[in-house]
């Protein structure tokens, strides 16, 4: 409900040449000011990974096989989420001390 309130990521605000706000963002991520050197670090970082990436992405890309294997990765991870939501109790967080009756079988 509050998802319009969240900030864009500071890769996706850099990407579209919005630096000012990358950089605010990332302060305000580290509870920082704009100047502080680990923000600076961190922006320095983003925009080199944005150098490395290599055009731009699409959609269609993730139904494709070939070298890359998109779809079989995006298959993977589509499965990977659906069989997490389905699994039994037991299979929850390990920590989670609401599926201990389950496991223990009372």
């Amino acid at each position: 409900m509050w998802l319009w309130r969240a900030p864009e990521s500071p890769r996706w605000l850099a990407a579209k040449g919005r630096h000012e706000e990358a950089i605010a963002v990332l302060a305000a991520l580290q509870n920082a000011p704009v100047d502080d050197p680990e923000v600076l670090r961190t922006w320095t970082g983003i925009v080199e990974l944005n150098a490395q990436s290599v055009g731009d992405f699409a959609l269609k890309e993730l139904l494709t096989s070939g070298p890359t294997q998109h779809f079989r990765r995006t298959m993977l991870g589509v499965l990977a989420q659906g069989t997490r939501s389905q699994a039994p109790p037991m299979f929850d967080e390990p920590d989670s001390l609401s599926s201990l009756p389950t496991i223990v079988g009372y």
